[in-house]
């Protein structure tokens, strides 16, 4: 008996070894990724993950979170493409939380008013993405195992 099964790590070939059934899985394009071309597949993601969140309201979060753990769980160098999608993902935020006080400034004249409530508090979510990815890219790249398992 030979054929195809899809299973959620990949899919399963089953091959007849006498009487005993053995399992090979593979996992796609994505295992044989280097730390280099996983983390740059992780930038993209993120620049196209976030511009679909904050320009599709509410589902746009669900799509980046899927595209997201797609990503992540289907790689072999999980920490390349999780250090960039967060790496580019706290950068956009950072960008917008840093706009969105300098708008609120620019309003504040003789005729208008705008205050930030918790102007600091504001930055800390988006620098704790910046950190967090900035940390897993040098790991993956730079201080990772070189394997064959691709940095991890």
């Amino acid at each position: 008996m030979s054929g195809l099964f899809p299973v959620a790590a990949g899919y399963a070939k089953w091959y007849r070894l006498g009487r005993r059934m053995d399992v090979v899985i593979s996992r796609g394009p994505l295992s044989s990724l280097g730390p280099t071309a996983a983390w740059i597949v992780g930038v993209l993601a993120g620049v196209v993950g976030t511009f679909v969140a904050l320009f599709i309201p509410l589902i746009g979060v669900l799509i980046y979170a899927v595209l997201a753990a797609g990503l992540v769980l289907r790689s072999r160098a999980r920490a390349a493409i999780g250090g960039g999608l967060l790496l580019t993902t706290g950068v956009w935020f950072t960008y917008l939380d840093q706009s969105m006080k300098a708008q609120c400034q620019a309003m504040n004249t003789g005729s208008g008013s705008c205050t930030v409530i918790d102007a600091n508090g504001t930055l800390v979510a988006p620098l704790t993405f910046v950190l967090t990815g900035a940390a897993l890219s040098a790991y993956a790249l730079f201080f990772g195992k070189r394997s064959l398992r691709g940095g991890e």
